[in-house]
Protein backbone atom coordinates (compact mmCIF):
# COMPACT_ATOMS: atom_id res chain seq x y z
CA UNK A 1 0.00 0.00 0.00
CA UNK A 2 1.57 3.13 -0.85
CA UNK A 3 1.58 6.03 1.06
CA UNK A 4 -1.58 7.94 -0.81
CA UNK A 5 -3.84 5.22 -0.15
CA UNK A 6 -2.62 4.94 3.15
CA UNK A 7 -3.78 8.58 3.81
CA UNK A 8 -6.77 8.19 2.15
CA UNK A 9 -8.02 5.25 3.70
CA UNK A 10 -7.09 6.71 7.32
CA UNK A 11 -8.99 9.87 6.70
CA UNK A 12 -11.84 7.25 5.67
CA UNK A 13 -11.85 5.45 9.36
CA UNK A 14 -11.34 9.15 10.75
CA UNK A 15 -15.23 10.20 9.08
CA UNK A 16 -16.31 6.92 10.22
CA UNK A 17 -15.32 7.10 13.53
CA UNK A 18 -16.96 10.60 13.29
CA UNK A 19 -20.45 9.74 11.97
CA UNK A 20 -20.72 6.92 14.74
CA UNK A 21 -19.57 9.52 17.37
CA UNK A 22 -22.67 11.51 15.89
CA UNK A 23 -25.18 9.15 15.52
CA UNK A 24 -24.57 7.44 19.16
CA UNK A 25 -24.78 11.50 20.64
CA UNK A 26 -28.17 12.00 18.48
CA UNK A 27 -29.35 8.24 19.79
CA UNK A 28 -28.76 9.43 23.49
CA UNK A 29 -29.90 12.42 23.26
CA UNK A 30 -33.65 11.35 22.01
CA UNK A 31 -33.68 8.62 24.74
CA UNK A 32 -33.31 11.74 26.92
CA UNK A 33 -35.42 13.57 25.33
CA UNK A 34 -38.16 10.88 25.34
CA UNK A 35 -37.65 9.72 29.29
CA UNK A 36 -37.93 13.14 30.24
CA UNK A 37 -41.25 13.59 28.06
CA UNK A 38 -42.56 10.54 29.97
CA UNK A 39 -42.66 13.30 33.38
CA UNK A 40 -42.15 16.37 32.76
CA UNK A 41 -45.53 17.86 30.20
CA UNK A 42 -46.66 21.10 29.36
CA UNK A 43 -50.20 22.68 29.23
CA UNK A 44 -53.07 20.10 30.43
CA UNK A 45 -50.59 16.82 30.45
CA UNK A 46 -49.75 15.24 33.72
CA UNK A 47 -46.57 15.92 35.56
CA UNK A 48 -44.35 13.28 37.81
CA UNK A 49 -45.95 14.06 40.66
CA UNK A 50 -49.85 13.05 39.13
CA UNK A 51 -48.20 9.61 37.74
CA UNK A 52 -46.88 9.25 40.78
CA UNK A 53 -50.50 10.06 42.83
CA UNK A 54 -52.30 7.93 40.59
CA UNK A 55 -50.30 4.75 41.53
CA UNK A 56 -50.92 5.32 44.91
CA UNK A 57 -53.32 3.10 46.84
CA UNK A 58 -56.79 4.68 46.87
CA UNK A 59 -57.18 4.77 50.43
CA UNK A 60 -53.54 6.98 50.34
CA UNK A 61 -55.49 9.42 47.62
CA UNK A 62 -57.88 9.72 49.97
CA UNK A 63 -55.84 10.74 52.87
CA UNK A 64 -53.78 13.31 50.11
CA UNK A 65 -56.93 15.13 50.16
CA UNK A 66 -57.39 15.82 53.56
CA UNK A 67 -56.82 19.46 54.91
CA UNK A 68 -54.67 17.68 57.63
CA UNK A 69 -51.94 16.58 55.54
CA UNK A 70 -51.13 20.51 55.31
CA UNK A 71 -51.53 20.91 58.44
CA UNK A 72 -49.34 18.12 59.46
CA UNK A 73 -46.87 19.34 57.19
CA UNK A 74 -47.34 23.11 58.39
CA UNK A 75 -46.39 21.99 62.22
CA UNK A 76 -43.43 19.70 61.38
CA UNK A 77 -41.90 22.72 59.51
CA UNK A 78 -42.81 25.31 62.44
CA UNK A 79 -41.19 22.92 64.61
CA UNK A 80 -38.22 22.58 62.49
CA UNK A 81 -37.78 26.13 62.07
CA UNK A 82 -37.80 27.01 65.83
CA UNK A 83 -35.36 24.74 66.43
CA UNK A 84 -32.99 26.34 64.24
CA UNK A 85 -34.14 29.35 65.94
CA UNK A 86 -33.12 27.78 69.28
CA UNK A 87 -29.27 26.40 67.67
CA UNK A 88 -29.07 29.79 66.42
CA UNK A 89 -29.44 31.66 69.49
CA UNK A 90 -27.21 29.38 71.54
CA UNK A 91 -24.74 30.23 69.03
CA UNK A 92 -25.23 33.63 68.70
CA UNK A 93 -25.39 33.92 72.57
CA UNK A 94 -22.07 32.74 73.58
CA UNK A 95 -20.23 35.28 75.94
CA UNK A 96 -16.13 35.12 75.04
CA UNK A 97 -15.35 36.19 78.47
CA UNK A 98 -17.09 33.13 80.00
CA UNK A 99 -14.99 30.79 77.39
CA UNK A 100 -12.10 32.46 78.29
CA UNK A 101 -12.48 32.63 81.90
CA UNK A 102 -13.52 28.45 81.68
CA UNK A 103 -10.61 27.97 79.78
CA UNK A 104 -7.99 29.73 82.12
CA UNK A 105 -9.66 27.72 84.69
CA UNK A 106 -9.36 24.07 83.22
CA UNK A 107 -5.20 25.33 83.47
CA UNK A 108 -3.34 27.41 85.68
CA UNK A 109 -0.05 27.67 83.86
CA UNK A 110 0.58 27.87 79.72
CA UNK A 111 4.06 27.16 78.18
CA UNK A 112 4.75 30.44 76.53
CA UNK A 113 7.12 29.46 73.19
CA UNK A 114 8.18 31.63 69.94
CA UNK A 115 10.79 32.14 67.34
CA UNK A 116 12.63 35.73 67.09
CA UNK A 117 13.29 37.14 63.76
CA UNK A 118 15.44 39.66 61.98
CA UNK A 119 13.92 42.07 59.39
CA UNK A 120 15.81 39.34 56.93
CA UNK A 121 14.13 36.47 58.16
CA UNK A 122 16.81 34.69 59.92
CA UNK A 123 17.16 33.53 63.62
CA UNK A 124 18.44 35.89 66.15
CA UNK A 125 20.61 33.99 68.14
CA UNK A 126 21.13 35.74 72.11
CA UNK A 127 18.45 37.23 72.35
CA UNK A 128 16.99 38.22 75.85
CA UNK A 129 13.15 37.37 76.41
CA UNK A 130 11.30 38.65 79.38
CA UNK A 131 7.99 37.62 80.41
CA UNK A 132 5.62 40.06 82.34
CA UNK A 133 2.28 39.58 83.52
CA UNK A 134 0.43 42.58 81.86
CA UNK A 135 -1.67 43.82 85.03
CA UNK A 136 1.31 44.23 87.30
CA UNK A 137 4.43 44.01 85.21
CA UNK A 138 5.65 41.42 87.18
CA UNK A 139 8.53 39.27 86.07
CA UNK A 140 7.93 35.90 85.37
CA UNK A 141 10.49 34.66 83.20
CA UNK A 142 13.78 35.25 81.42
CA UNK A 143 15.19 33.50 79.07
CA UNK A 144 17.34 33.37 75.92
CA UNK A 145 17.01 32.18 72.51
CA UNK A 146 18.85 29.54 70.93
CA UNK A 147 20.96 29.94 67.68
CA UNK A 148 18.08 29.25 65.29
CA UNK A 149 16.27 32.02 67.64
CA UNK A 150 13.92 29.56 69.38
CA UNK A 151 12.78 30.45 73.30
CA UNK A 152 10.76 28.20 75.70
CA UNK A 153 9.22 28.52 78.93
CA UNK A 154 7.31 26.25 80.76
CA UNK A 155 4.59 26.71 83.80
CA UNK A 156 3.76 30.71 83.30
CA UNK A 157 0.76 32.00 85.13
CA UNK A 158 -2.15 32.11 82.90
CA UNK A 159 -2.80 35.30 82.73
CA UNK A 160 -2.19 38.79 79.77
CA UNK A 161 1.09 38.83 79.21
CA UNK A 162 4.03 41.57 78.19
CA UNK A 163 6.82 39.47 76.05
CA UNK A 164 9.98 42.00 75.88
CA UNK A 165 12.75 40.96 72.97
CA UNK A 166 15.89 43.07 73.34
CA UNK A 167 18.69 41.69 71.40
CA UNK A 168 22.66 43.44 70.75
CA UNK A 169 22.41 45.14 67.33
CA UNK A 170 18.85 45.30 67.00
CA UNK A 171 15.84 47.09 68.18
CA UNK A 172 13.28 46.38 71.16
CA UNK A 173 10.02 44.19 70.44
CA UNK A 174 7.21 43.93 72.34
CA UNK A 175 4.23 41.76 72.44
CA UNK A 176 0.49 41.83 74.53
CA UNK A 177 -0.77 38.45 74.56
CA UNK A 178 -3.54 36.29 76.21
CA UNK A 179 -2.83 32.75 77.40
CA UNK A 180 -4.31 31.67 74.52
CA UNK A 181 -1.51 33.50 72.05
CA UNK A 182 1.22 32.64 74.17
CA UNK A 183 2.68 29.43 72.45
CA UNK A 184 4.32 29.91 68.91
CA UNK A 185 4.79 33.27 69.03
CA UNK A 186 6.95 35.05 65.96
CA UNK A 187 8.72 38.05 66.98
CA UNK A 188 10.14 40.60 64.44
CA UNK A 189 12.79 42.87 65.88
CA UNK A 190 13.34 46.30 64.16
CA UNK A 191 16.55 47.74 63.75
CA UNK A 192 18.67 49.28 66.04
CA UNK A 193 17.58 52.46 68.19
CA UNK A 194 13.73 51.54 67.21
CA UNK A 195 11.15 50.07 69.05
CA UNK A 196 7.58 48.25 68.66
CA UNK A 197 5.04 47.24 70.72
CA UNK A 198 2.01 44.55 69.07
CA UNK A 199 -0.96 43.82 70.57
CA UNK A 200 -1.74 40.68 70.10
CA UNK A 201 -4.89 39.73 71.95
CA UNK A 202 -7.32 40.82 70.08
CA UNK A 203 -6.70 37.57 67.90
CA UNK A 204 -7.54 35.23 69.87
CA UNK A 205 -8.16 31.79 68.51
CA UNK A 206 -11.27 31.76 71.01
CA UNK A 207 -12.42 34.98 69.81
CA UNK A 208 -12.22 34.12 66.24
CA UNK A 209 -14.56 31.02 67.09
CA UNK A 210 -16.73 32.95 68.76
CA UNK A 211 -17.41 35.12 65.77
CA UNK A 212 -17.72 32.46 63.46
CA UNK A 213 -20.14 30.72 65.72
CA UNK A 214 -22.26 34.30 65.69
CA UNK A 215 -22.33 34.41 62.27
CA UNK A 216 -23.08 31.24 62.01
CA UNK A 217 -26.10 31.53 64.36
CA UNK A 218 -27.25 34.33 62.63
CA UNK A 219 -27.78 32.60 59.78
CA UNK A 220 -29.25 29.76 61.03
CA UNK A 221 -31.99 32.46 62.48
CA UNK A 222 -32.17 34.17 59.08
CA UNK A 223 -33.00 30.73 57.21
CA UNK A 224 -35.34 29.80 60.00
CA UNK A 225 -37.51 32.50 58.99
CA UNK A 226 -37.73 31.29 55.44
CA UNK A 227 -39.46 27.92 58.33
CA UNK A 228 -42.12 30.19 59.13
CA UNK A 229 -43.03 31.48 55.71
CA UNK A 230 -43.20 28.22 54.80
CA UNK A 231 -45.49 26.87 57.00
CA UNK A 232 -48.07 29.53 56.57
CA UNK A 233 -48.03 28.59 53.00
CA UNK A 234 -48.55 25.60 53.61
CA UNK A 235 -51.74 25.98 55.79
CA UNK A 236 -53.20 28.61 53.56
CA UNK A 237 -52.42 26.07 50.61
CA UNK A 238 -51.97 28.57 48.03
CA UNK A 239 -48.59 28.02 46.12
CA UNK A 240 -47.07 24.97 46.32
CA UNK A 241 -44.16 25.22 44.73
CA UNK A 242 -43.44 28.32 47.12
CA UNK A 243 -43.77 26.51 49.89
CA UNK A 244 -41.09 23.68 48.98
CA UNK A 245 -38.63 26.42 48.45
CA UNK A 246 -39.17 28.12 51.29
CA UNK A 247 -39.03 24.96 52.95
CA UNK A 248 -35.70 23.81 51.06
CA UNK A 249 -34.23 27.25 52.61
CA UNK A 250 -35.47 26.59 55.92
CA UNK A 251 -33.89 23.20 56.19
CA UNK A 252 -30.41 25.41 56.01
CA UNK A 253 -31.27 26.24 59.69
CA UNK A 254 -29.34 23.00 60.81
CA UNK A 255 -31.95 22.71 64.68
CA UNK A 256 -30.15 20.46 66.75
CA UNK A 257 -27.72 19.87 63.86
CA UNK A 258 -30.05 17.09 61.96
CA UNK A 259 -33.33 16.72 63.69
CA UNK A 260 -34.60 20.49 62.83
CA UNK A 261 -33.38 19.59 58.51
CA UNK A 262 -35.62 15.91 59.27
CA UNK A 263 -38.69 17.50 60.12
CA UNK A 264 -38.56 20.21 57.65
CA UNK A 265 -37.67 17.53 55.28
CA UNK A 266 -40.76 14.99 56.37
CA UNK A 267 -42.88 18.19 56.44
CA UNK A 268 -42.07 18.29 52.28
CA UNK A 269 -42.91 15.50 52.21
CA UNK A 270 -46.58 15.54 53.22
CA UNK A 271 -46.61 18.91 50.60
CA UNK A 272 -45.88 16.92 48.15
CA UNK A 273 -48.45 13.88 49.10
CA UNK A 274 -51.31 16.83 49.30
CA UNK A 275 -50.09 19.09 46.21
CA UNK A 276 -53.62 18.55 44.47
CA UNK A 277 -54.79 20.45 47.33
CA UNK A 278 -52.72 23.57 46.82
CA UNK A 279 -54.49 26.14 44.62
CA UNK A 280 -51.45 27.48 42.20
CA UNK A 281 -48.76 25.72 41.45
CA UNK A 282 -46.33 28.21 41.44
Amino acid sequence: MDETTRRRRLREIAKEQVKKEKEQKEQAQEEAEEWVGQFVRSGDEKTSSDVLMERLPSQLQEVSESSRIRDVAAILIIIGSILGVISGGMLVSANPAELAQAASIETNDVRVSGTVFSLEGTGVENATVTIQDLEDSTILATTSTSPSGRFSVEAIRAVELRITVDATEFGRSTHLVGPGEAQEISITLPEIGNSTEIDDRHSSGLSQAVFRGSMVGLTSIVFAMFGFWASSEARAGKHYRRTLWLSGFAMMSRGLMFIGPTLILLGMVLVVVAKRQFVGQF
